[in-house]
C-alpha cells in the first residue's frame, strides 16, 4: 500500500486505459489483492501483474519485446478472473498496435531464417499467439512458415538418409529346373528319331545291293543291326527310367499338379509374400511385391498390387505404436518413401509422419550433445506435429527441466557482472522465451499441467530480467526519485526470482542513509522512505527489514511523543505529558539519537518536574508525586540529569512536608 501511495503521487504507473470497467488505483488494487476474498484478490493480482507487463511495453527495446508484454497482458485477460467482454475491450484497444508491431516482426523472421532460424522461430510463435482474432491472414502466414522451416528440415534429412538393404530371393529356382528337365527330354527325342532314320536308310541300301556285293557285305550288315539294336534298347531303357522318375515326382506333390504345369514367376512370387505378411515381415514383403508388380500382368499384378498395400499398411500401424522407437520409425518412413508403387496416400501419410519422429529423433540427439534448448525445440513441435506419445511429453518434460536448470546456472554466472545484458540476451533470455512460447507451439502442452508451472516461471524470469534492465537504468541515476525508482523495480525482479542481491543493497543502503538525513529535518518524509523500503520484496531476505522496522519504530515512537506533548497543551491532562516521556524515552533508546529526540525529551521533562512544582505549591500532593517519581525513574534512563535532580528533589520535598 505504502508502494502505491507514494507511485500514485509520483505519477508513475498508472491503470491501463481501457483495461476492465474497474479505475481503481494501484494501491487500491494492493490493498484488495491483500485483504479481500479469494476472487476479488486474484482479480486484483491479475490487473496488477498487467499493469507491470504494461510499463514493460512502454520501454521494451525492441518491437518483438513490445509485442511480447503486450501477449503477457493478453494471458493474463484469459483468466477466468475476466469475462469475456473485458478480454475483448482490452484486445480491440491493443488491436492497432498489434497488426502494426505484427507486420513489422513477421518482414524482420523471414530476413532471419538464414542467418538465425531459432530468432525466426521465436519470432512466429509470438505472431501465431498475438494474431487470433486480430489478423489471422497474417497469423496463417506465420504458422506456415514455422511449417515450412520443418518440412526443410524434413527433406535434408531424408536425402541424407541411406536405406538399409532387405534381402529376398529374385528368380524361382525350381521352374528352372523343370524348363532343363523339359529340354533335356526334347533332345533324347531327337537322337532316338535320328537313329531310327539311319536304321530304315541301311535297310533300303541293303535291298537296292548287287548281288555280289551282297555276299561280300552281308557280315558288314549283321554286326550294324547288332550295333542299332544294342544302343536302342539302352535308349529305351533311359526313356523308361525317365518315365518312372516322372510318375514319382507326381506322387509326391501334395498339389496334386500335372505334370507338364509349371508357376509363374508372379505366382512364386505372390506365395512367398504371403508367407512373409504371415510372419510379420512387412520390409521383405513390400520389397518382393514392388519388384515382382512391374514383371507381371492381370490379375497377378492386382493381387501384388493388394498385396504391397496391406504390407505398407502394416508397416505403417507398427511404426506409429509406442513401443516403436523413434529412430526405427523414421527408417520405416524413409523405406515406404521410396518404394516404386506405393500408393499416393499411403506415400503422403508416410510423408506426414515422418516429421514428428524426425524432430523426436533430433531432440534425442540434442539432448545427448546437452544442447538443450534444441532438445526442448524439437520435442514441442514434434508435439506440434501430431506427437501423441506419452514419451514424447515425458521427453519434453525432461528437456525442459534440463533447459531450466541450465538457463538458471547461466543466469547466476552472468548476474551483477559488468555487461551482464549482453550476455543473459544472447542465452538466458532465448531460452526462457522457448519455455514460455511452450504454450503457443501446441495446445496439447498446455492442456497438460505439468507444463503450466514451469511456463508461469519462466515468464516471471523474463519479467525479472526486464525489470533489473530498468532498475540499473535508474540506479545510475543520483536523484531520489530515480532511487525509488530503482527500488521498485528491483523488488519486483526480486519477487520473480531475479535477484540482483549487490545492486539492490546498494539501494537499499543510498535510501538508507538519505533516510536518515531526513529524520530530524523531515521526519515524516523519513518515515514515508522507511515504509518503502521496508514493504520492498527483498528487504526481509537481504538482511535490511529488521534495520529499517527499527528506525519506523523509533520515528513513530517520536512522533507519538511529540503528539501526546501536543495534546497536553490543550488537555492539561499528566497522562499525556506522561505519555509523551514514555515514547520519547523509547525512541532515543531504540536509535533516534539526535539533537532533537535530546531536547525533546529535556522539554518533556523539565515539563513535567514543573507541572510537579506547581502542585507541590498549590498543596496537592498526589499530582506533585506523581510528577516527580514519573520522571525520576530509572526506566527512563535518557532523562537529563539535571532535570531527574529536580525530580528528586521533589520527591524529598513532599517527603518533608508529609512529616510536619
Amino acid at each position: 500500500m505504502f508502494f502505491g501511495e507514494f507511485y500514485h503521487a509520483q505519477n508513475h504507473l498508472k491503470l491501463i486505459d481501457g483495461m476492465t470497467n474497474t479505475m481503481a488505483e494501484r494501491d487500491d488494487l494492493q490493498l484488495i489483492s491483500q485483504s479481500s476474498s479469494t476472487a476479488k484478490a486474484n482479480k486484483a493480482a491479475l490487473l496488477l501483474a498487467a499493469q507491470d507487463s504494461a510499463q514493460f511495453e512502454k520501454v521494451a527495446s525492441s518491437k518483438y519485446e513490445q509485442l511480447f508484454y503486450i501477449r503477457n497482458q493478453l494471458t493474463l485477460y484469459q483468466d477466468p478472473a475476466f469475462n469475456d467482454q473485458e478480454f475483448e475491450r482490452f484486445k480491440e484497444n491493443k488491436k492497432y498496435v498489434i497488426e502494426k508491431l505484427s507486420k513489422d516482426i513477421f518482414n524482420a523472421a523471414l530476413r532471419e531464417e538464414e542467418r538465425d532460424v531459432n530468432a525466426a522461430l521465436s519470432k512466429y510463435y509470438l505472431l501465431t499467439s498475438v494474431l487470433q482474432g486480430v489478423d489471422e491472414d497474417l497469423q496463417k502466414q506465420a504458422y506456415d512458415r514455422v511449417q515450412d522451416i520443418f518440412n526443410q528440415m524434413l527433406e535434408k534429412e531424408l536425402k541424407q538418409m541411406v536405406q538399409g538393404k532387405v534381402d529376398v530371393p529374385t528368380v524361382p529356382v525350381l521352374n528352372q529346373g523343370k524348363e532343363q528337365n523339359k529340354n533335356v527330354e526334347e533332345k533324347a527325342m531327337t537322337e532316338k528319331e535320328v537313329q531310327q532314320s539311319k536304321g530304315e536308310e541301311k535297310q533300303e541300301n541293303k535291298e537296292n545291293s548287287k548281288p555280289e556285293e551282297s555276299k561280300t557285305n552281308k557280315e558288314d550288315v549283321k554286326q550294324e543291326e547288332a550295333q542299332t539294336n544294342k544302343e536302342n534298347a539302352k535308349q529305351e531303357e533311359a526313356q523308361n527310367n525317365k518315365e518312372d522318375k516322372k510318375n514319382e515326382e507326381q506322387k509326391d506333390n501334395k498339389d496334386g499338379t500335372k505334370q507338364d504345369e509349371v508357376k509363374t514367376p508372379g505366382q512364386w512370387a505372390i506365395e512367398q509374400v504371403t508367407a512373409y505378411m504371415n510372419e510379420a515381415k512387412w520390409k521383405e514383403a513390400i520389397v518382393l511385391a514392388d519388384q515382382y508388380i512391374d514383371q507381371t500382368k492381370g490379375e497377378e499384378q492386382n493381387t501384388l498390387r493388394d498385396q504391397l498395400k496391406n504390407a505398407i499398411e502394416n508397416l505403417l500401424t507398427q511404426s506409429k505404436a509406442e513401443e516403436t522407437s523413434a529412430e526405427v520409425a523414421l527408417q520405416n518412413y524413409h523405406f515406404i518413401l521410396n518404394v516404386k508403387n506405393v500408393v499416393a496416400e499411403q506415400r503422403e501419410k508416410a510423408k506426414s509422419l515422418s516429421l514428428p519422429v524426425m524432430l523426436e529423433v533430433k531432440a534425442d540427439q540434442a539432448l545427448v550433445e546437452k544442447d538443450y534448448y534444441n532438445a526442448v525445440l524439437y520435442m514441442a513441435n514434434s508435439i506440434r506435429n501430431g506427437n501423441k506419445h506419452a514419451r514424447a511429453f515425458e521427453k519434453l518434460q525432461t528437456n525442459t527441466n534440463f533447459l531450466w536448470n541450465q538457463t538458471m546456472e547461466q543466469w547466476n554466472n552472468f548476474k551483477g557482472n559488468s555487461g551482464w545484458q549482453s550476455e543473459v540476451k544472447k542465452s538466458v533470455q532465448p531460452s526462457l522465451e522457448l519455455i514460455v512460447y511452450l504454450k503457443d507451439i501446441s495446445s496439447a502442452i498446455v492442456d497438460d499441467t505439468r507444463f503450466n508451472e514451469k511456463i508461469k516461471e519462466a515468464t516471471k524470469k523474463l519479467e525479472g530480467i526486464q525489470l533489473l534492465n530498468l532498475a540499473s537504468y535508474e540506479n545510475s541515476k543520483s536523484d531520489e526519485a530515480s532511487q525509488l525508482n530503482a527500488l521498485y523495480y528491483y523488488g519486483q525482479a526480486y519477487e520473480r526470482g531475479i535477484a540482483d542481491a549487490g545492486d539492490m543493497s546498494n539501494i537499499f543502503n543510498k535510501l538508507l542513509n538519505k533516510a536518515r538525513g531526513f529524520e530530524v529535518s523531515d521526519p515524516a518524509r523519513a518515515m514515508n522512505l522507511y515504509r518503502l523500503m521496508y514493504t520492498t520484496p527483498g528487504a526481509q531476505g537481504l538482511g535490511f527489514q529488521d534495520v529499517i522496522r527499527n528506525s519506523i519504530d523509533y520515528l513513530n515512537d517520536f512522533n507519538v511523543a511529540s503528539q501526546s506533548f501536543a495534546k497536553y497543551g490543550n488537555s492539561s491532562n499528566v497522562k499525556d505529558i506522561a505519555t509523551a516521556l514514555v515514547y520519547a524515552n523509547t525512541a532515543i533508546e531504540n536509535g533516534y539519537t539526535n539533537e532533537q529526540s535530546k531536547a525533546k525529551i529535556r522539554q518533556i521533562a523539565e515539563t513535567m518536574v514543573n507541572v510537579g512544582q506547581n502542585a507541590l505549591k498549590g498543596n496537592d500532593l498526589n499530582t506533585a508525586y506523581q510528577c516527580f517519581e514519573f520522571v525520576s525513574r530509572a526506566d527512563y534512563k535518557h532523562v537529563p540529569q539535571d532535570v531527574r535532580s529536580q525530580a528528586n528533589d521533589g520527591l524529598q520535598a513532599i517527603k518533608n512536608a508529609t512529616k510536619k
